[in-house]
This record gives C-alpha cells, sequence and structure tokens, in this order.
C-alpha cells in the first residue's frame, strides 16, 4: 500500500474512517456497504477487536478496494482497539489526514464527511482538536465532569431522582439554543463519531489504554485540552446513533467497568486525596448496589 506524506494546500486532507467492531459483524457491514463508495471517504479500516472465531470469518467478505480488515487477536478494549487502526493509518496514510473514529450503529452522509473536513482545514492553524456532527438525540457533547458532580448529580441515586444534567445545562442545551454560528467550542464530544487531526492523535500520544470501556471520551478529551486544543460540534450537519441505551444499562458487571474506569480517570487525571478515595469508593459501592435492585427487578 502507498504511503502518502503530502497534502496540497487549499486541497481537503485526506478521510480515514475507522470502524472498531466487536462482535456487532451485520451493524459493521451494513455501515461499510452505505459508505465505501463517499467520494469523500479515502481509506476505511475496520479493526476487528478480537469478535469470535465464527463472527470474525464473516468480515472478510468486505476486504478489498479501499476497505482494511485489521484482525486482532486480543480484545484489549475500546481505547486499545481505535488505537491500533489509527497507528496503521498513520503508518499508511501520514500524519495529514484526518481521521474519523467510528462506532458501526452509526449513519452518516457523504456531506457530512466533506463538512468536517472544511472545517478541520480552514481552521488548520488554530489548534482545533475533535470535531463532529450534532447527534440526532442531542447528547453529542458535554461539559466536563467534576469530582462532586460525578458522584453527587451523574452517578448514584440522584439522576433516578430528578433531572441533574440541566442544573447546569450538562448537554449544552440552553447554548445550543442561543448559538448564532453552525459549530460550538465545546468539551467532551460523543466517541461514536468524531474527527481529529492524526497529527493531534500523535501528540497526544493517542488514546489512553488504561481503560477498557468507558471515559474514553473524558480522557481524551482531558489530553487534547492539556495540549491546548480545541474541541468542535458543528451544527450543520448531523449523524444517528443508533444505540440502545437502555441495553446493560444497570447491569453489574457493566457497573463494574464503569466503576473501574471512572477509578481510573480520577485518579490519573486528578489529584485526588485520601478522603476523595474514600467517598469514590464509597459511590462505587452504592453504584453496584443500585444496579444489583434493578437486576433483581428485571428478573
Amino acid at each position: 500500500m502507498e504511503k502518502h506524506n503530502e497534502v496540497s494546500k487549499g486541497v481537503r486532507m485526506r478521510n480515514i474512517l475507522i470502524v472498531l467492531n466487536y462482535n456487532s459483524i451485520s451493524k459493521t457491514k451494513k455501515l461499510i456497504y452505505s459508505v465505501r463508495d463517499y467520494e469523500s471517504i479515502d481509506h476505511i479500516i475496520v479493526v476487528d477487536n478480537a469478535s469470535t472465531k465464527d463472527k470474525s470469518q464473516d468480515l472478510k467478505e468486505i476486504e478489498g478496494g479501499k476497505v482494511t480488515l485489521l484482525a486482532l487477536s486480543e480484545n484489549k478494549g475500546y481505547a486499545a482497539g481505535n488505537n491500533a487502526g489509527i497507528q496503521f493509518a498513520i503508518d499508511h496514510f501520514g500524519k495529514d489526514s484526518v481521521l474519523f473514529i467510528t462506532n458501526p450503529d452509526v449513519e452518516f452522509t457523504n456531506a457530512t464527511i466533506e463538512i468536517i473536513n472544511e472545517f478541520m482545514r480552514k481552521s488548520k492553524n488554530k489548534r482545533i482538536g475533535a470535531v463532529a456532527p450534532r447527534m440526532h438525540n442531542g447528547y453529542s457533547a458535554w461539559k466536563f465532569t467534576t469530582f462532586y458532580r460525578n458522584i453527587f448529580f451523574e452517578s448514584g441515586i440522584m439522576p433516578r431522582l430528578i433531572n441533574t444534567s440541566s442544573l447546569y445545562d450538562r448537554f449544552y442545551k440552553k447554548k445550543l439554543a442561543k448559538l448564532q454560528t453552525f459549530y460550538l467550542k465545546v468539551d467532551v464530544l460523543s466517541g461514536a463519531f468524531f474527527a481529529l487531526d492524526a497529527a493531534a492523535f500523535i501528540e497526544i500520544n493517542f488514546f489512553d489504554e488504561g481503560t477498557f470501556l468507558y471515559y474514553e471520551e473524558e480522557i481524551i478529551a482531558k489530553k487534547l485540552f492539556y495540549k491546548q486544543y480545541s474541541n468542535y460540534l458543528l451544527t450543520n450537519c448531523e449523524y444517528y446513533h443508533n444505540h440502545n441505551y437502555s441495553k446493560n444499562k444497570h447491569n453489574i458487571q457493566t457497573v463494574k467497568i464503569l466503576n473501574e474506569s471512572r477509578r481510573y480517570f480520577f485518579i490519573n487525571y486528578f489529584r485526588l486525596t485520601s478522603y476523595r478515595k474514600l467517598l469514590l469508593r464509597l459511590s462505587d459501592y452504592i453504584n453496584i448496589f443500585i444496579a444489583y435492585l434493578q437486576d433483581k427487578k428485571n428478573a
């Protein structure tokens, strides 16, 4: 495969789509078949994150042309899987590319890719970080969490009693309602579908592989913030995320993974006192207990 290194001034950067798959064969194939002929997409890298053998075999039929299948031998999580695809993209297409990190369960148009690329190209010298279109359900971006806000308003009992996100406009709904331009500077973008310059990925040293699942968005947003990048939500384009948010939401095993990722995030990206570490542990137990009660109710 030929490696490209230069992008002519005024010409759009290459668009490389990275799709992380784990046992979502039908969704992944549906996505690839729907976008592989988009003129805006130069190459597609499907990273199979060690799916079960019978399922991974079904993916081979999509390989060919501008679609590369990268099969991993071990599932080390969302961050590690995407990093494999990012590294492959940089090795084969250079750092002058826009990398689109994509879940299999999304839908977007050719125009959406073009709009994002143009926005990033025209803002090349403005430390643009991650860029994403608006998600159809409105949960496209959110504000950085804080320790106490996370403990008391974003987990545990309180969110089940009142709409805590409205107390501090967590999802920018008020700002978006008053927006006069087609873009909004935000803290954190959803990991379901976003774009980031390959050079920026290199500068922040890719995704942090310290988590298996959850909190990747918060972590990469922090890493970009520390390097003085700004993230943007574009309102002149949209994508659909066909995800069942209620599925396994209260499953004990899922909550345990969520707790582990949250603990990693706060310990490594915040300065926690012994008191806060104790409070975090207590919050973990409360989350698990709530999941247990919910699982028992649904049994």
